[in-house]
């Protein structure tokens, strides 16, 4: 697990400034293939573990950041509701 991670990690060093979606069709065949391997094999605590260190390597580049300040200097929380 700890070579496959370390794998995932240099692929999203290597490709910092890539597109989300050119760097998913990257790790998409990785994950899947590791996945398929150990599906017979791996407990579900296993993969539980892989998934939250992948979201923890892959840096959360289109998450809206909390505390955008509108122009009259208020707090513009209106795409809190969309």
């Amino acid at each position: 697990m700890k070579a496959f991670l370390g794998k995932i990690r240099e692929v999203v060093k290597a490709n910092d400034m890539a597109k989300q979606e050119n760097l998913i069709g990257l790790l998409n065949p990785m994950i899947r293939g590791w996945a398929n391997y150990h599906q017979g094999a791996v407990a579900k605590e296993t993969f539980a573990k892989v998934d939250h260190e992948i979201w923890r390597i892959i840096p959360p580049v289109n998450f809206p950041v909390i505390g955008i300040v509108g122009q009259a200097g208020k707090m513009n929380i209106t795409w809190l509701d969309q």
